[in-house]
Parts: structure tokens; sequence; C-alpha cells
């Protein structure tokens, strides 16, 4: 339905987001001059944050009711 998929979105972009900085978290921590990632690095990372996405939407719903 329209309203989950508003909400996945939604989630999806919190996320996206959270990587980021986790990421740049990082970075910082180890004090890495590149942060550069491979293509297969970011195919898992993909897929990492789509399941993190679902199971977010999982978490929403079943608190929500």
């Amino acid at each position: 339905n329209l309203n989950n998929n508003n909400m996945k979105e939604e989630i999806s972009e919190h996320v996206e987001i959270q990587v980021d900085l986790l990421f740049e978290s990082v970075c910082e921590e180890f004090d890495l001059k590149y942060g550069d990632i491979t293509p297969d690095q970011m195919g898992k990372l993909d897929q990492i944050q789509d399941n993190l996405t679902d199971l977010l939407v999982e978490f929403v719903t079943q608190n929500a009711e």
C-alpha cells in the first residue's frame, strides 16, 4: 500500500544517512586519508541497507499497532 511505500522510502533515507555517518565516523576514528569503496563492497553495502530498511519497516509496523 502507498502508506507503506512512503514509510519505506522515509526509512530508507534515514538508513542511508546513518550509514554515511557511520562510514565518516570510522574514517575519522582510524584517520583514513581516503574513503574508497570497491564495487563489491558497494554491492554488499546496498544489500545491508536494503535488509536494514526492511527490518526497520517491520519494526515500525509491529510497534505502531
